[in-house]
Formats: structure tokens, sequence, C-alpha cells
């Protein structure tokens, strides 16, 4: 799940701009506005500037992402008034926001050691704990905030976000129902507990079933299964049976054969930068022929990615090692762009050699995906690609176009539809090829 933290960061903001414009904590001693603070120029000497002044000053960079002026402010504060509980909760923060988590554990553990009476202390190990990826740790210690202050909304929203990156699902929807009773009105809550529908469970099951036209040839039949676990808290394994070349091929269908193929591979998610996926296969084709299947997915996450614009970037490729005839390879690269809380783009180049003739492709796909605020994710496109054939066979520089839809619903916590068309014409000896299958997937959570 890509975790959300603006709805934490914010309002812990909100809380210190609101002490401070209330008066109550670090307001400027002399007057000085909280705009004029924020103008201050890093650049002057902090020996001439207002310590309240140049506290507001940190926060407002901080909040703006500037997290090494920040943090160079937060510890001019910490000269001028050392152990000061504002200031030494900001610069934990800041170092928490910019990824320096060692850091942001020193300083909430000095924060505790002069204030043990202090809750800042906690909290900000508990989101130090759930920024840097270790989900056990926050969720015992948001647990433990929760029983405190059982009234308090952001750390059942807190607690719940560590229990969906632990894959807790069941005990996410529990905290987020706790605080959608504290806030009913929230919207954020509410997007939260829909997200819950569709993250990964502790088990899944899909099955597809589907028709499939080429050039008036048809048939129907079971497109896919996958079983899914998470055998432990980043890596996902998973078994498929995949019968989809069986049902798209005309040459396959004409002849009444079959060309399944069953895999077995695994989702490692190293940090929340790096998630690698590796697969292994084996098809069976007719004429005592077969191939061996191996592929790969690399996803590069942006560490300091903001919430929308380009978020991530992947690449991948396949090699098919065949057993009677010629091998065939797979190579991909794109990027995804995120354009709203609603809409992104995937934009994708794809290489292929094909084991019939040497065939060369070159493909360009363009992506779009919805989410609907009812849940409903709807995922389409188009692609274009040619072919160049090899000098040994004759010339085949065929376009091809096609294009894709496909839908999922969440219709409960524990069942979800989903729903897939294609398809795909072009020039030459291109077969016209209509697709349309149905599938569920069942969820197991814990």
């Amino acid at each position: 799940m890509k975790m959300d933290r603006s709805l934490n960061k914010s309002a812990w903001t909100l809380s210190l701009l609101c002490a401070i414009l209330s008066g109550t904590t670090f307001f400027p001693a002399r007057g000085q506005s909280l705009k004029e603070a924020r103008q201050v120029s890093v650049t002057r000497k902090f020996a001439d500037l207002d310590p309240d002044a140049l506290l507001a000053s940190a926060f407002s960079h901080c909040y703006k992402k500037q997290y090494d002026t920040a943090a160079t402010e937060f510890l001019e504060v910490l000269k001028f008034r050392p152990g000061n509980i504002q200031a030494l909760s900001g610069l934990g923060f800041d170092y928490a926001w910019a990824g320096r988590y060692d850091d942001a554990r020193s300083t909430f553990t000095k924060l505790s050691r002069i204030h043990p009476e202090d809750a800042e202390a906690e909290k900000g190990l508990a989101y130090t704990a759930l920024y840097s990826g270790d989900s056990e740790d926050a969720m015992a210690r948001f647990n433990a905030l929760t029983i405190k202050n059982p009234e308090s909304r952001e750390y059942w929203v807190a607690y719940g976000e560590a229990c969906m990156a632990a894959k807790r699902t069941g005990s996410a929807r529990e905290a987020f129902k706790k605080a959608r009773a504290i806030e009913p009105s929230n919207a954020e809550i509410k997007n939260l507990l829909l997200s819950t529908r569709k993250a990964g469970a502790f088990a899944e099951l899909d099955a597809w079933g589907g028709y499939s036209s080429v050039e008036g040839d048809s048939r129907v039949g079971m497109r896919f299964v996958q079983l899914t676990v998470q055998a432990a808290e980043k890596l996902r394994v998973y078994g498929k049976y995949d019968n989809s070349l069986s049902l798209d091929n005309r040459f396959f269908i004409q002849q009444d054969r079959f060309a399944d193929a069953w895999f077995a591979g695994g989702v490692y998610d190293w940090n929340k930068s790096l998630t690698t996926k590796l697969e292994y296969g084996f098809r069976s084709l007719p004429g005592n022929t077969s191939q061996q299947l191996i592929s790969f997915d690399q996803v590069f996450f942006l560490k300091h990615r903001s919430e929308y614009g380009l978020t991530n970037w992947h690449i991948g490729g396949m090699a098919g090692i065949g057993n009677g005839i010629s091998n065939e390879y797979l190579g991909y690269g794109g990027v995804y762009i995120s354009l709203s809380r609603r809409w992104a783009l995937e934009p994708t180049y794809y290489y292929s050699v094909s084991a019939f003739q040497n065939l060369q492709q070159h493909r360009l796909q363009g992506g779009v995906k919805y989410v609907a605020p009812a849940g409903l994710e709807i995922n389409g496109g188009a692609y274009w690609s040619t072919n160049v054939a090899s000098s040994k066979y004759p010339p085949n520089n065929d376009k091809v176009y096609g294009a894709y839809l496909l839908a999922l619903y969440p219709i409960s916590s524990r069942w979800m539809a989903q729903l897939t068309w294609r398809q795909e014409t072009g020039t030459g000896g291109t077969p016209n090829i209509v697709s349309v299958a149905a599938g569920l997937k069942l969820r197991f959570e814990k």
C-alpha cells in the first residue's frame, strides 16, 4: 500500500500553527508576525534573531519540505533553549520526514529522557517506526497510545496504517472504524476504509474465466487461477495456472490444442524504495515442445516523492527457453505518474523477440488509472507496435493496434469482482482478436 502521511502530518503541523497563532507557545516575543517569521532569511546571523521567530521559521521550512534548513534552525534554537520541547519535537519530526530515521529516534529518545511526562516523545517514536517501515514496532506503540487516548482520531488512523503496513488488513479496518466513529464526516478516513478492501490480504485466491475470438474462431475456458500468500512481512509468494495462450492463439483454437503454463514466484519489498518480483514457469506446447519461462520485475519508488507527479518507475523482462522451438525474450520499462487522488498515468515501452521467425516487436503503451469514490478502480489504455522480421525470413513490417480495459470492484471485505476486455487488430497478417474475461478474488484477512 502506498502510505499517505498527509493526514497525520497536516494535523500535527496545524496544531503547532494554532499554538503559534494563539500565543500559547513560542509566539514571537516582540510582536513579530507569523508571516514575518516565515520570511526570515536563513543567511542572517542566528544571534540576531529572536528564538521564537527562528522556531516559527523552522516549522515553516519543515512543512515546506525544506528539511535541511529546518533542521539547522531547530538546532540553533536548542542552543538558545536547551531541552525545549517544541524544538526537540519539531527536529525529530523533521528528521523522520526527511528519512533520517536514526537521527529521529535519538532526538525523540532525548526528548523522553528530558521530559518523561511529555507525550510528544512516544508519539514521535511511533511515527518514526511507521515511516521507516518497522510496522510491528509502530503497531505496538500506536496501540499503547490508543489505550491511553481512546478518543484520539489521529492515533486510531496511525494504528490502522501500521496494521496495513504489516498486512493485517482486518485489524486496520477495525482501527479505521474507531477513527470514523470519532469523526464521522472525515473524508480521508472514509478513503482509508475503502482502501482496506483492495489492500493485500494474508491469502488471496484469483480465478478468471474468459471468451476469445480470433478471426472468427472462438473459445471459452478457464484463463487464469492464482493463489497468493503473505509468507513474511516483506515477502509474498504465489503459484498460478495460466491458460491465456490457449484462448488467444488461432492455431490452438482451430486445432483444439492447449498451451497451458504453471508458475511459481515471489514479491519481496526490500524497503520503501525497492520491490522485486521473480517468477519461474513451465509451458507445455503441442508437438512435444515446451518452454521454461523466467521473468523479473523491479520497481523503484522515489524516496522523497510528492503526493502527485512521478512516484515510481519500473523495469522488467522475460526469457522463454525453448525445447524444440527458438527462444523468445521480452524487456520493458515504464513510469507511474500520479495526477490526483483519483487519476494516474502509466506509459510503458516493450521490446520482444518472438520464438517464431525471430520476429522483433517494439510496442508503446499508454495506460490510465481511475479510482472512484466508492472503490471502483478502472485501468484502461491503448497500444501501438511495429514488427521487424529477421533477414532470414520474409519481410514482416506489420503494425499492431490495440486497446484494453480492466475494472476491479470490491464487493465486500472478502470478495472482489474483476472484469477485463481487450481488442487487437493491425495490418498485413496480424489477426483481429477480441477477448473478454471475468473473475473473482477471494481474500482471507488477518
